[in-house]
């Protein structure tokens, strides 16, 4: 059966020590072509020399901003330079990595797919030989779970959400809101709430903001490739 491993590490990384410089988690993505690294927040210049510091100039660094999150985007450094990096160990050992990466508070967590037990133990293995890697727990997910990991989920995307605009977003929809030509307007659906049409306008932008910074990381990923 599938399962998944959590895995906790602090050591000698370039993401970890960039990351280290926010106090909000970041995340990074990687298809194996290129590296996303996700900011909740803008990156000053201090974090810019500490960018350029950390990444040579091969690596064709750029930034991106979409409101108050950045993202940098690199070529992929998972081989070559980082050849012996966490994600490496893991798949040379059988094990998935699945991403995104998070980085929060000096440490990197991990979560890797093992599509059998045997898999699972040189997994186990190769992680406790090494003494700045943790095991924080192990679960039998199941072919459903394995399945689902390896999509965006419908938690990733939808739980930032409040109940408002999921209510407001699926009115929109049902209704016709982004069929062409549109089946409702936003001031009907105002009159129907009984508030104003810039509260609906204000709720949809809100939900469909949060959606698209969800999947920001796999579209930027996408372009690029």
């Amino acid at each position: 059966m599938p399962y998944e491993i959590r895995i906790k590490a602090q050591h000698d990384c370039p993401f970890l020590e960039f990351a280290n410089m926010f106090s909000s988690p970041v995340h990074s993505y990687c298809s194996r072509e290129f590296d996303i690294v996700e900011i909740g927040a803008k990156v000053d210049e201090s974090q810019r020399e500490m960018l350029e510091r950390l990444f040579p100039a091969d690596t064709n660094w750029q930034i991106f901003e979409t409101g108050s999150t950045s993202y940098v985007m690199m070529n992929c450094k998972c081989e070559g330079l980082y050849e012996k990096s966490i994600t490496t160990l893991v798949q040379q050992a059988g094990g998935i990595q699945e991403y995104p990466i998070r980085y929060h508070q000096g440490f990197e967590y991990h979560k890797v797919r093992c599509l059998n037990e045997t898999a699972l133990s040189q997994v186990i293995k190769e992680v406790e030989a090494l003494p700045y890697l943790e095991i924080l727990g192990i679960e039998d997910i199941g072919e459903k779970g394995l399945y689902r990991s390896q999509m965006i989920s419908a938690f990733e995307l939808l739980d930032a959400l409040t109940s408002t605009q999921l209510k407001v977003l699926r009115d929109a929809f049902e209704r016709g809101y982004y069929n062409i030509p549109r089946g409702v307007r936003t001031e009907d659906l105002a009159t129907e709430y009984q508030v104003s049409r810039y509260a609906v306008d204000k709720s949809l932008r809100k939900a469909e903001n949060k959606i698209i910074q969800a999947i920001m990381p796999y579209l930027l990923l996408k372009s690029r490739g």
